[in-house]
């Protein structure tokens, strides 16, 4: 007899005539649809053709459409592997390279994959085959042979042995599959843990548990533990957890089924690794997702693996209990699919009774089980169904059933809702899951609901798990600013699809006078003053997914083909990336530059020996963390061999003297403080008069003229108090009718009276 674990694959493998047919006679206990018999589907296909064999009538299968036929096939297995269905695949699969598209299906769904090589040999294969009704011709069987040699360049075309698990038979043998068992009745069970390490521990101790060596271990060597699945989400410790229990299966100390967190799990990173994650259902579960992708490889796919892998269900059969993570209806260990064990059959409908439904169809003989579940809390008290999940994420508990104990007071005549309210208890308040999720996803969510009332702009990068947020212009025009205090840190910030910051670049500063800002300031006050060079910003922060790479973007776009992304990367040199990696791996944080380009002309003209990367800012990596003082920037520039604009300490007075007669941009203000909070930005009357004039071609000053409310849109914002002033003191004609120089001085005069 061989036993296989139900849900496993079979993959057989011989000729013709080997004997496989006769392993499905004998055969036990074969699951409805088992069987994909590649001759079946050639039947259904093209149906079969009597021919004459030797003078004798024969039943040939067509093989005209066996690319159909096999494609059919690898769809039928790859969906009952899906779900988590017992399968045997019926072909030739005389190689591995046949064999592997089978195996394929079941890795990616963590089933157990067996070949079965029916070695019979060809003499015998082509004598029962001139004997058979259902005949395939001898010359079709060379073929195969010469076929799978021509393919493995050696031997006869039939590999007799697997890089897999495999059997050698001699088709005599019986099959079976039997439900999957827990390894002893001395077990105890755990119900959704969802990453509350500490409770747990606590709750395991309480029953003789401790961690040794990495592992759990009880002081009574026979005993196991058995965690129903949800191991993972909404508490702090997701992944050691994860881990702790992977590492204590290997061991053979536990076991573990797959809930429905799980499987989300892996759901989420195999999307993220092949089309990314633009949007995602579940906060929680994106910031386990995110947080496993950040792991060095190797242990991400150990996790994966041990996840695909979980079971959905495994059965005490001498007592008929089975243990599932789902709330379902129906149990069948053959027939029932995964994720209705795994995600449960009511799907969180309101008003579903679910035990209830459950026990009716035990009551009709359709449930042979007694089920011990998670997932939800009990939705009624029913003697064949018991749920011992307590809500421990929200501060409920966590439970431990002794089911030897349970199946002692079974025994005993003691009910089973009573037997079950005999199960350890452990009040979760190691986390405050609300509050956590208040602080982790709430900058995310806010930021999610301005771009969807089109305040924000949002780009995603290449891989789609990184996105950054950049008001929009409307917010100026609209006067949007007092709409959320959220709008400020839409300046090029980069989170992940969970909501961390992974790139934090200055909030926004407001020049002066716009929205009265500074207006109030004495001139006595000490301020930092710190040159505003013409460039654009650009940010760099270490990159979250990619260990010792950097980020590099601007406030728009994460697009590494992006024109201004490229300009930071040419003028990135290979020491300064060498640099910036070593001192990201002891520091993480942001570092914003202003970018002097060669292509990239501004206002200010600049020499050849000025382009380059001037540091300006740093902040690390918390959304409400502050920017770096001026004086902690020059060490950082240095070690980074990065340049540095001048600042000094002066008074706001002596900044606005100095802006007025400069030509440059103008200053960046900071308070003279511990902090050096910014204060505002100041733009010289140079600067802004010949960014406006530059604006103002005839056909712009129709547009001016004729609707400035338009105009301002497509403006930049620090050009909205000077396109008033000329709507209100000038029209068309008057403007146009003045020279070059009169254009300044009169754009100078209005900017003179605003400052």
């Amino acid at each position: 007899m061989l036993t296989f674990n139900a849900g496993s694959l079979l993959v057989l493998s011989g000729l013709p005539g080997a004997g496989k047919t006769r392993l499905r006679q004998a055969a036990q206990g074969l699951p409805e649809g088992a069987w994909v018999s590649m001759d079946e589907l050639r039947r259904q296909v093209l149906g079969t053709l009597n021919v004459l064999n030797g003078g004798r009538p024969q039943t040939q299968v067509r093989q005209e459409a066996n690319d159909v036929v096999y494609h059919m096939a690898q769809a039928i297995v790859a969906e009952r592997m899906r779900h988590g269905l017992s399968t045997v695949v019926d072909a030739t699969n005389l190689t591995d390279a046949d064999r592997q598209a089978w195996i394929e299906h079941a890795q990616a769904h963590g089933a157990e994959a067996v070949v079965l090589i029916v070695d019979t040999p060809l003499d015998e294969c082509l004598r029962r085959m001139s004997g058979r009704t259902d005949w395939v011709p001898q010359s079709r069987i060379l073929e195969m042979l010469e076929a799978g040699a021509s393919a493995q360049g050696k031997g006869d075309g039939f590999e007799r042995r697997s890089v897999h698990p495999y059997r050698l038979l001699t088709g005599g043998e019986t099959l079976c599959f039997r439900p999957r068992p827990v390894a002893t009745e001395q077990l105890d069970v755990v119900s959704d843990v969802h990453g509350l390490l500490d409770d747990l521990l606590v709750l395991l101790a309480e029953a003789g548990w401790q961690v040794r060596d990495g592992v759990l271990r009880h002081a009574d060597a026979q005993r196991r533990l058995l965690f129903l699945g949800d191991l993972v989400d909404r508490g702090p410790d997701s992944l050691p957890l994860l881990e702790l229990v992977q590492r204590s299966c290997e061991a053979g100390t536990a076991q573990c089924l797959q809930g429905n967190h799980e499987a989300k799990l892996l759901k989420f990173v195999d999307q993220a690794q092949r089309e990314g994650i633009e949007r995602w259902g579940s906060w929680a579960n994106a910031e386990t997702g995110m947080n496993l992708l950040k792991l060095p490889e190797e242990r991400r796919q150990r996790l994966l693996a041990f996840m695909r892998g979980l079971p959905p269900y495994l059965v005490h059969e001498p007592a008929k209990v089975a243990f599932v993570h789902g709330d379902v209806h129906r149990f069948d260990p053959f027939l029932s699919l995964r994720e209705d064990l795994v995600h449960g059959q009511s799907g969180f409908r309101q008003g579903v009774d679910s035990d209830a439904l459950y026990a009716a169809g035990h009551r009709a003989g359709l449930n042979a089980y007694l089920v011990i579940r998670g997932h939800v809390p009990p939705t009624s008290e029913q003697d064949c169904i018991v749920s011992i999940e307590a809500q421990g994420y929200q501060k409920g508990e966590l439970r431990l059933l002794r089911f030897d104990e349970f199946l002692a007071a079974r025994a005993a005549g003691v009910g089973v809702q009573a037997a079950v309210r005999q199960a350890l208890r452990v009040r979760a308040c190691s986390h405050d899951q609300q509050a956590h999720a208040e602080r982790q996803f709430g900058l995310a969510k806010a930021l999610e609901a301005l771009t969807s009332r089109k305040l924000v702009r949002r780009s995603l990068d290449p891989s789609k798990l990184l996105r950054s947020y950049k008001y929009a212009k409307e917010v100026f025009w609209l006067g949007a600013w007092d709409e959320s205090p959220y709008l400020i840190k839409a300046r090029g910030i980069v989170l992940d699809a969970a909501g961390t910051v992974v790139s934090n670049p200055f909030d926004k500063v407001f020049n002066y006078g716009e929205r009265e800002v500074g207006r109030d300031l004495p001139d006595t006050l000490p301020v930092v003053e710190a040159l505003k060079l013409n460039g654009f910003l650009g940010i760099i922060s270490p990159h979250p997914l990619k260990r010792g790479e950097l980020l590099v973007h601007t406030q728009g776009s994460l697009d590494p083909e992006n024109a201004y992304v490229r300009h930071i990367t040419e003028l990135l040199q290979p020491r300064q990336r060498g640099l910036l990696a070593r001192f990201f791996s002891q520091r993480p944080m942001t570092l914003m530059l202003e970018v002097l380009h060669p292509q990239d002309p501004h206002i200010v003209e600049y020499g050849p020996d000025e382009h380059g990367l001037y540091l300006i800012g740093a902040r690390t990596l918390g959304f409400e963390d502050p920017e770096l003082p001026e004086d902690a920037l020059d060490p950082i520039a240095e070690q980074l061999a990065l340049r540095r604009p001048w600042w000094r300490r002066t008074t706001l007075g002596e900044v606005k003297r100095r802006v007025r007669e400069c030509r440059d941009e103008g200053s960046m203000v900071r308070a003279d403080t511990a902090t050096q909070t910014s204060l505002l930005k100041m733009k010289s009357p140079f600067y802004l008069t010949t960014k406006f004039l530059a604006r103002l071609s005839s056909k712009n000053a129709r547009h001016l003229f004729g609707n400035p409310q338009d105009f301002k849109k497509h403006q930049d914002e620090e050009l909205y108090p000077i396109v008033d002033a000329v709507a209100a003191r000038f029209d068309l004609d008057g403007f146009l009718a003045l020279s070059e120089s009169e254009r300044v001085r009169a754009v100078r005069d209005i900017i003179d009276s605003q400052q």
